[in-house]
């Protein structure tokens, strides 16, 4: 029995081998056809008229290009190849933009051709291209861009929330007081998050949300679980919005049904939050809250392009999200950096102390009237967009018809990446880019950060698909880290010095800092008049 045993096993071996020999042989006959492919196909793309890049490889062709953190694999290869660089993404023809001279030439010339939205599976199944963010270009998404424009981000709108900013900052500021105190270090990006989720809260629903009760601190975890998971998600390479025919790895991988489940998360969520059913069956009955009114009056009164038909729930609970989670996790991201820089560069920090104290003193509370009149603050805020952009790809872009750059002819379907972590870094504009240096902006004419006649500076984007929230994101932002200046000093954990902190980014369409900033705050002797 023994010697059957052992011959079989013999036999088994001998099969295993020979098998593994001949697929190993086809194996490496495969490899030798992709190089020789790859080979083929960057002599054949190459002889077009196309920006240089990176030859493609068969089948996927440059979608490796985009792994790790693709805005920084993008910037190093555009180094090589330029401003303008040609990528095959699977079969999607795609250009990068890494330099403020080409994105100047591309808004100026071709905005509304590349102010599409490309289809793709987190889209699709997230919001079914209906709200801001995804609809394609046309009167749906005008529309819905018009409701926000006008009702949520106008002057008038911001000025009558100004003494709700102010009420919020003051008390979220003790609340950090209190947490240091009682509980140790305080994750700086958790504790902007709620602030900045509030200060919405207030304006889309006239409520503070997020208090500091079990509830409030459950919700706000829940909330902020939620943005990390969505922005995660829409960072997501998926094959087959490259590839098509690869439609069913993406269903093997589950990823329909895995998007699906965070727009039910979202839609349920937005809906708690404002009270939707009871908001929507008041309004129908012509019914008061007896507040003033606020976001959730203006969506329930707004229609679609045809002037006539109200916006469906979903869609209503879908711009909700889009000003919720696009207002808080970007801005708090933002503020972070900043504050993460200044402590590594205590002289900064020194200086713009000073210039808070000479216009408000210790007995003034900072105040929105007089941002403007803080140079060197205002040169912090845009370093730190400059330098660490909260979206740095942004969002991608496709055209709905064929265009021209930089003498090249592109075809409609053609999609872009705006590589703002790039833009930004462009030796030709700026001295020293991967430096933390605010007063670069102190020099020379004003740069603007509204992307509309500069493009050195876009950390909202540009043209007509640029965050609509700018004008209050731009003014909170400011307010939020003047207060914290004027009114906070911080220290990190023991045995951390500033000089060591890790200032990697984490990875997805937003790009916070990958360890969150952990902070002592004690108050300095402004914050008495909180």
């Amino acid at each position: 029995m023994m010697a059957a045993s052992e011959s079989s096993e013999c036999d088994y071996a001998s099969l295993v081998d020979g098998f593994m020999a001949h697929w190993g042989r086809i194996a490496l006959a495969l490899v030798a056809a992709a190089v020789v492919a790859k080979f083929v196909i960057g002599l054949t793309v190459r002889s077009k008229k196309i920006p240089p890049g990176p030859a493609p490889w068969p089948v996927l062709g440059n979608i490796a290009s985009l792994a790790g953190l693709p805005h920084r694999s993008l910037e190093t290869l555009a180094r090589k190849y330029g401003g303008l660089m040609y990528l095959l993404l699977g079969s999607k023809p795609c250009i990068v933009v890494s330099s403020a001279e080409v994105a100047r030439e591309l808004f100026k010339k071709n905005d509304i051709i590349i102010s599409n939205r490309p289809g793709g599976c987190f889209f699709e199944n997230l919001a079914e291209y209906r709200n801001i963010t995804s609809s394609p270009y046309g009167a749906h998404w005008r529309q819905l861009r018009k409701v926000c424009a006008s009702e949520l981000f106008t002057q008038k709108r911001l000025d009558s929330y100004k003494d709700s900013r102010l009420q919020e900052i003051s008390t979220s500021i003790k609340e950090l007081f209190e947490q240091s105190k009682d509980k140790g270090p305080v994750n700086l990006h958790d504790w902007l998050h709620r602030l900045l989720s509030n200060n919405l809260t207030r304006v889309i629903m006239n409520d503070r949300y997020f208090g500091t009760d079990e509830k409030g601190i459950r919700g706000a975890k829940e909330f902020e679980r939620v943005t990390a998971l969505m922005f995660a998600q829409a960072g997501d390479v998926v094959l087959s919005d490259f590839i098509p025919y690869m439609w069913f790895l993406t269903k093997l991988q589950g990823k329909p049904q895995l998007y699906r489940k965070t727009r039910e998360i979202v839609l349920e969520m937005m809906s708690n939050m404002v009270n939707f059913p009871e908001r929507k069956k008041l309004h129908d009955e012509g019914g008061s809250t007896g507040r003033p009114e606020d976001f959730v009056d203006v969506l329930l009164s707004s229609t679609l392009a045809d002037g006539e038909t109200p916006l469906p729930d979903d869609i209503c609970l879908l711009l909700l999200m889009d000003m919720l989670v696009a207002g808080t996790d970007t801005s708090a991201t933002t503020i972070e950096w900043a504050i993460a820089e200044l402590l590594r560069h205590p002289d900064q920090l020194k200086r713009v102390r000073e210039e808070l104290n000479s216009v408000f003193g210790p007995n003034q509370l900072v105040t929105e009237s007089e941002l403007d009149n803080l140079p060197y603050l205002n040169a912090i805020v845009k370093e730190a967009f400059r330098l660490h952009p909260a979206t740095p790809l942004g969002l991608p872009r496709e055209a709905h018809e064929t265009f021209q750059l930089q003498g090249y002819t592109f075809p409609k379907g053609t999609r872009l990446f705006i590589n703002q972590w790039a833009v930004h870094r462009d030796p030709a504009v700026y001295d020293q880019p991967q430096e933390f240096k605010p007063e670069r902006f102190l020099e020379g004419p004003e740069i603007n950060i509204a992307g509309d006649t500069q493009y050195q500076l876009i950390p909202f984007g540009s043209g007509r698909r640029n965050c609509v929230g700018l004008p209050m994101a731009q003014l909170v932002i400011r307010l939020v880290v003047a207060h914290l200046l004027h009114s906070v000093d911080f220290a990190l954990p023991e045995g951390q010095e500033p000089k060591d902190l890790d200032m990697s980014e984490s990875f997805g369409l937003a790009a916070p800092m990958l360890h969150p900033l952990m902070v002592y705050a004690t108050p300095r002797e402004s914050a008495a008049l909180y």
